[in-house]
């Protein structure tokens, strides 16, 4: 009876997790503040100022002149992690050439 018991305990939990909502209108909301504030053509400094702002945490690669950005947390439940995550490609002049954008879900 135990046994029966802890698996649906396990069961449930397993399916709330799995239908737990992401903050939809967060993660809407910080898109459109990169695609605004991150254009083609932003300078350097104004990238990292915005990243900044903006609470994600960033390297810059300057070999290949590349930002790599992950934003703070959407959705921290019980088995994942939801972060937006940037890749941002400077051209010559240290300006934006392009942003990639991807939603990343971590787990144990």
């Amino acid at each position: 009876m135990k046994t029966t018991f802890l698996k649906t305990i396990c069961f449930a939990a397993l399916c709330l997790e799995l239908l737990g909502c992401t903050d939809k209108e967060a993660v809407a909301k910080l898109q459109i503040t990169i695609d605004q504030k991150l254009s083609v053509g932003t300078r350097l400094e104004q990238v990292k100022r915005v990243l900044e702002d903006e609470k994600f945490n960033y390297s810059l690669m300057e070999s290949n002149r590349t930002f790599y950005a992950m934003s703070p947390t959407f959705k921290d439940s019980f088995l994942t992690t939801e972060k937006l995550s940037l890749v941002i490609y400077l051209d010559e002049n240290n300006r934006v050439k392009e942003v990639k954008a991807n939603t990343v879900f971590t787990g144990p």
